[in-house]
Order: C-alpha cells, then sequence, then structure tokens
C-alpha cells in the first residue's frame, strides 16, 4: 500500500515564494520585452515625416503637424479585435487637449465605417462653444493624403504601414525575448528547488 504525506509548512512555503516570484517575473518579464521592442518603436516613429505632408496642417492650432511622433510600448496581454496579443505599440503626435494631434489625424483618416455626421462636436474658441458644419473636409483630407502617400489599405499612412513591415521582425524577437525569459525563470526555479 503506497501513501502520500503532505508537509503543509512546505506547501505554505511554495505559495509564498510562487506569490514573490509571480510579481517580480512579470516586471522582469515587461521590462525585457519593452527594452528589445522599443528601439523598433522609435525606428516606426522615425519614419514619420517631420513636416506635414498636407499644406493644411502647418498652422499654430491643436490639429497641427509637429516633428516626430513619439512611441511607446506597452505589455497588454489578452485578446483584441484581430486575436491574441501581448505588447502593443503606440505612436502619437500629442493629445486632445494639448496638440499637436495632426498626425493622429493624417494616420487615422478613412477608418471610419459611417457616414460623417452633418455638424462637428461642440468646441470652444475664444470662450465661446462654437460648431461648425461639415462639408466634406475629412473626405478632402483623405483623397489628399491618397494621393501623396499610396497605401494598401484604407488607413495608417505612416506609422501603422512601417509597423506592418517590421510585424515579422517584431514577432520574432518577441518570441526569442520571451524564450530566453523562460530559460532564465526555468534555472531560478530549479535552483529554489521547485
Amino acid at each position: 500500500m503506497i501513501t502520500a504525506r503532505v508537509d503543509a509548512s512546505n506547501i505554505n512555503h511554495t505559495v509564498r515564494t510562487l506569490r514573490g516570484v509571480d510579481k517580480r517575473v512579470l516586471r522582469d518579464m515587461r521590462k525585457e520585452l519593452r527594452g528589445k521592442i522599443q528601439p523598433y518603436a522609435n525606428s516606426i516613429a522615425q519614419a514619420v515625416p517631420a513636416q506635414s505632408p498636407l499644406r493644411g496642417m502647418r498652422h499654430d492650432g491643436v490639429t497641427r503637424w509637429q516633428g516626430k511622433p513619439k512611441a511607446s510600448v506597452s505589455f497588454t496581454p489578452g485578446k483584441s479585435r484581430s486575436g491574441n496579443r501581448l505588447l502593443s505599440i503606440k505612436v502619437t503626435g500629442g493629445s486632445a487637449k494639448a496638440g499637436p494631434i495632426g498626425f493622429d489625424y493624417a494616420e487615422m483618416a478613412g477608418v471610419r465605417r459611417r457616414a460623417p455626421k452633418p455638424f462637428s462636436k461642440v468646441y470652444q474658441r475664444e470662450g465661446l462653444n462654437q460648431q461648425h458644419r461639415v462639408n466634406g473636409q475629412g473626405d478632402a483630407m483623405i483623397s489628399a493624403l491618397q494621393r501623396k502617400v499610396p497605401i494598401r489599405g484604407r488607413a495608417g499612412y505612416f506609422a501603422f504601414e512601417e509597423a506592418l513591415q517590421k510585424y515579422g521582425l517584431l514577432s520574432k524577437i518577441g518570441v526569442l525575448a520571451l524564450q530566453k525569459f523562460s530559460v532564465k525563470i526555468t534555472h531560478e526555479l530549479i535552483g529554489r528547488g521547485f
């Protein structure tokens, strides 16, 4: 007859150790992946022209085009509309409140799937709430972008197009970083007696 005995103090020790390893492991894995991918995210942002391809974005307003956008890498494991994901790269020219968001407008031009509304959202100018009629400005911008920067899809004229070209390389770098990290953690856990 075979019997098994379990020492509760060992199980508690294992659970405590795993909790400690989990937080640090996740933090280290995020750091490792960000460190490997960030240079490529920066190169994607650098592919965006410093000068707007459209004359209408050369002004001092919120929707101006200003220099090179910034790239950031986020560790976002989970599901997305297109499948599973681990990382996301965000390239942006600014924020809606502070500007400049001209790059963001141009990058996303053509994404909409529904007809535009007849009037804009209410906005403030010189302390007054204002609204303007939408007369096809967006369609004109999309047409101008398509003439200046031909792309395969409907949107993503600068950063997205560059990211698509680097997608295979980014996937390989991510997989290699995870494999290297898993070997490191496996050795660490074996050293701790797991």
